[in-house]
C-alpha cells in the first residue's frame, strides 16, 4: 500500500511524463518509479513532496495560462538559473533582482494581480530540515517592517553564533546551574547587542548606500561598533565603571576590533552588491 494513498501514477500522468522521464526528473530508477505504481515500494517523504510540488506547480501553471497574459521573457530566461533556498550570495541576489524586476515590469504585475484574483498562492517546493527552518525565519522577519529587519537579522545571528560556541562547552555547564544560567544570559546579550547592531544598520544604511562601496564599509563599521558599544554599556552596569588606566586600553581595543570585523561585514555587504545581475527590461 502506497504512503498515504497518493496515486503516483496518476501524478505522472497529469505532468504528461513517462516512467522513464519521472524517473530522471527525480533522480530514481524506473524500478523505483514502477514500484511506487503498483504499491510494492513507498516512495520516501522527500520524493513524495517533491512529486506534490510538480504537480501543484503544473495545475497553477494551467490556471496562469488560461489568463492570456504572455509571459515575460526576462523572467523565464532568469528562472532556470534561480535555485530556491539558494544560500550562496550570487542566488541570494538574483532572487532580489527578480523580486524587484516583477515590481517594476507591467507583465509581471498583470499576471501577479490576475494570478491574486483568480488563483491560490502560488506552490513553493518542498523544503526539510534546516531549509525549512531557514525559509520560516526568513518569512517571519519579511513580515516585519523594513526597519526592524536587520535588527531582527543581527540579533538572531549573534545568538546562533554565541550558541555555537557555548555547545562545546555544554557538557561541564551541566554540573551546574548558575553556569547554564550565565551561558543563557551570555546568549540574550548576544542577541540584544546583535539587534542593537542592526537597527543602527537600519539607520544609517539609506544615506551611507549613496557612498558606494565607502559607503558599505563605513555601514559595516557602524554596525559592529553599535554592537560592540551595546555590550559595553551592559558590562558597565553589570561589572561597574573600570579605572582610567584600564578604560584607554580598552576604548582602543573597542576601535580596533570594530574597524576590523565592521570591514569584515563590509566587505559581505560591498559582495552582495557586486553580485547583483544587471537590470534587463522586460520584452
Amino acid at each position: 500500500m502506497q504512503q498515504d494513498h497518493f496515486d503516483v501514477r496518476a501524478a505522472r500522468e497529469r505532468l504528461g511524463l513517462t516512467t522513464e522521464a519521472l524517473a530522471a526528473t527525480l533522480h530514481v530508477t524506473e524500478g523505483e518509479v514502477r514500484g511506487w505504481e503498483n504499491g510494492s515500494i513507498r516512495p520516501r517523504r522527500k520524493l513524495r513532496f517533491q512529486l506534490e510540488y510538480l504537480v501543484a506547480r503544473a495545475d497553477w501553471d494551467a490556471g496562469m495560462t488560461a489568463s492570456g497574459i504572455p509571459d515575460c521573457a526576462w523572467l523565464e530566461a532568469r528562472l532556470p538559473g534561480f535555485v530556491y533556498g539558494g544560500f550562496d550570495r550570487a542566488q541570494i541576489a538574483l532572487g532580489k533582482e527578480i523580486v524587484r524586476h516583477m515590481e517594476a515590469c507591467a507583465a509581471c504585475r498583470a499576471r501577479t494581480a490576475w494570478a491574486r484574483e483568480h488563483l491560490p498562492p502560488p506552490p513553493q517546493p518542498p523544503a526539510t530540515g534546516f531549509g525549512r527552518l531557514f525559509a520560516a525565519t526568513v518569512a517571519g522577519i519579511d513580515r516585519l517592517p523594513k526597519w526592524a529587519r536587520p535588527a531582527a537579522f543581527g540579533a538572531i545571528m549573534l545568538a546562533l553564533m554565541t550558541s555555537a560556541r557555548i555547545l562545546f562547552l555544554l557538557p561541564s555547564m551541566l554540573r551546574s546551574p548558575i553556569a547554564v544560567l550565565t551561558a543563557l544570559g551570555t546568549v540574550l546579550l548576544a542577541a540584544a547587542a546583535g539587534g542593537v547592531g542592526g537597527l543602527a544598520y537600519s539607520l544609517t544604511r539609506p544615506r551611507l548606500q549613496r557612498l558606494g562601496w565607502v559607503g558599505g564599509y563605513l555601514s559595516g563599521f557602524v554596525s559592529v561598533a553599535a554592537y560592540m558599544g551595546a555590550i559595553g554599556i551592559v558590562a558597565l552596569f553589570v561589572l561597574g565603571m573600570p579605572d582610567r588606566r584600564d578604560l584607554v586600553p580598552m576604548l582602543v581595543i573597542g576601535a580596533f576590533c570594530s574597524a576590523l570585523f565592521g570591514t569584515l561585514v563590509g566587505k559581505i555587504i560591498n559582495d552582495a552588491r557586486s553580485h547583483r545581475p544587471e537590470k534587463v527590461d522586460a520584452a
